[in-house]
């Protein structure tokens, strides 16, 4: 689109909040066009959220200039909190669009969803009212369309849906702005990343892949950088040995020849000095050498946090051992039946996809399994959901479950009081240790209540708090919610060095397909049925989920 209308626009733009010392951003510039789809990414705490409060003028910013020249409509995170509110679904519409009637329709014509107005949001799933919020988005007509995680809690069909909806959208009416740690859903529907690092933006032309191609790149040359820095010292302190040997050298020999007699006090008095300030030159050249390498190491490092990962505690002897089997099992909630005919066997070492639309039981089938298993300490599932029929639990196994809503953690209690109840068998000493594994290195950080996380951190104490022993099953419900895709990427590389069984409930193709599963499960009809497709193959694979 040739001429495209400027929409928002922020020029030298510094940020930081009242009170803070710390700029979130410094003399940033950024130019929202109309037709523009845009990916913002970032570490947790980088400024993704504040940023986008500030392009849509719910901040005002005090250094620079910001410019908005448009209807821009922020859709938030889906916060589950609203479920303890006792609001029915229209009085929540209301909340935020007063002819709540009129989003209705939107929401069955975008999203083949219709609900019960009288019924209570508490009802609605967590991919239910992100459907429901972006209804309410679209009938505020927006210019530009800010979303803040919007695949959190969807289904994959849904985000199917998200994404033919801003792919069909060909006349760039709608101008896109996107937080998501969905890099498959960001490949399909942006063409601009924006990152955000060290209070700067980057703006890089391309989808994710593009992206991260270009990220490699640069971090390669960063290592380079180091690795020739390194050199360099390596020589110039080499250099400043020999000369430390010669000079050595040299004043032995002239401090014989001026007790023999062969030169007198002032040449000797002379040489000294002058080897004195060639060394003194020479230590100033070394400690510049030196200053550089250690930035070069510092940028280095910064750069390649991301490829740090959670050492997992493993078990051996458990190794081809049955975990779980199920037979011609049934889940059902209360009275109702959700599926039959269940044949579901996991051994250690499988890795198990369990998938389907939003409100067909996958999580309900996780929770009902873990409610019936000894093996699972110190967690407590609330739910009305039970299998039945013929259901083994290998003896003497050891699981994790760790849900949407992160419940494994009291947000009530302190990181380190967390961890101690979860594990009774540790120390305080040694879970002090095994926080400062995962970067809680302060005694403050140990001691502030687990409810002030963010999502990053809450994963790095859940980690924290599972590896303290060693664990056969680990299961996941939905695990990349609310997580940077730095963090992603961290709790790939940590279930991948995991030799234990995983099962894992997830919409997200590429974390699924980065951790390696190896056999999946759709609830669909009320049936479990395997899904025959190659699992590597990304389009494949999602085209599978969707049909």
């Amino acid at each position: 689109m040739e001429n495209k209308k400027l929409l928002i626009q922020l020029n030298n733009v510094s940020f930081k909040y009242l009170g803070s010392t710390d700029y979130l951003f410094n003399d940033i510039k950024l130019t929202v066009k109309q037709g523009d789809r845009t990916a913002i990414v970032g570490a947790n705490g980088s400024g993704k959220s504040t940023l986008l409060k500030l392009l849509t003028g719910k901040l005002a910013v005090e250094e620079g200039d910001q410019t908005i020249n448009c209807n821009a409509y922020y859709v938030q995170q889906v916060d589950l909190s609203v479920h303890k509110d006792g609001l029915k679904i229209h009085e929540y519409i209301a909340k935020f669009y007063e002819e709540w009637w009129d989003v209705l329709p939107v929401l069955e014509k975008f999203f083949g969803m219709s609900v019960e107005i009288e019924s209570e949001i508490k009802n609605l799933s967590g991919g239910e009212l992100m459907k429901l919020n972006l209804a309410i988005a679209l009938k505020h007509n927006p210019d530009v369309l800010i979303l803040d995680e919007p695949t959190n809690h969807l289904d994959v069909r849904s985000v199917n849906t998200l994404i033919e909806f801003i792919k069909n959208d060909t006349k760039g009416k709608l101008t896109y702005i996107i937080v998501s740690h969905d890099t498959y859903f960001l490949d399909q529907v942006v063409d601009t990343i924006w990152e955000l690092e060290n209070q700067k933006i980057t703006s890089y032309g391309g989808n994710y892949s593009f992206y991260k191609e270009q990220k490699e790149l640069h971090l390669k040359g960063i290592r380079k950088q180091y690795e020739l820095a390194k050199e360099k010292l390596e020589r110039a302190e080499n250099l400043e040995q020999q000369e430390q040997e010669k000079h050595a050298k040299k004043a032995n020999e002239a401090k014989r020849a001026f007790i023999k007699g062969s030169i007198d006090k002032t040449a000797y008095s002379e040489g000294k000095n002058a080897a004195s300030s060639l060394q003194h030159s020479k230590s100033s050249i070394i400690e510049k050498l030196k200053e550089e390498a250690e930035q070069k190491l510092v940028d280095f490092e910064t750069e390649e946090r991301r490829l740090a990962f959670i050492n997992m505690k493993n078990t051996s002897e458990n190794t081809n051992r049955t975990i779980l089997e199920v037979t011609d099992g049934t889940l059902s909630i209360g009275s109702k039946k959700y599926v039959e005919k269940i044949n579901l066997k996991i051994t250690y070492g499988d890795r198990v996809l369990i998938s389907g639309d939003n409100g067909t039981g996958k999580t309900s089938l996780i929770k009902a399994l873990v409610k019936k298993s000894t093996n699972v300490p110190n967690i407590k599932i609330e739910t009305s959901a039970s299998v039945d029929g013929e259901v083994y639990f290998g003896n003497n196994l050891s699981w994790v479950y760790i849900d949407q809503q992160y419940s494994l953690i009291d947000p009530n209690l302190s990181l380190i009081q967390n961890l101690l109840k979860y594990n009774t068998s540790v120390t305080e000493q040694k879970a002090k240790e095994q926080l400062g594994k995962f970067q809680f290195k302060t005694e403050h950080e140990m001691e502030k209540p687990a409810g002030n996380l963010s999502g990053g951190e809450m994963v790095r104490l859940i980690m924290a708090m599972i590896t303290s022993f060693a664990i056969d099953l680990i299961v996941l419900d939905e695990p990349t919610n609310n997580l940077d895709v730095a963090t992603v990427e961290v709790l790939v590389k940590s279930l991948n060095n995991f030799r234990g069984a995983i099962v894992l409930i997830s919409h997200n193709i590429d974390f699924i397909t980065q951790i390696n599963i190896k056999s999946a499960f759709i609830i669909k009809n009320k049936s479990l049925k395997v899904i025959n497709v190659d699992l590597n193959h990304k389009e494949s694979f999602f085209k599978a989920l969707t049909a």
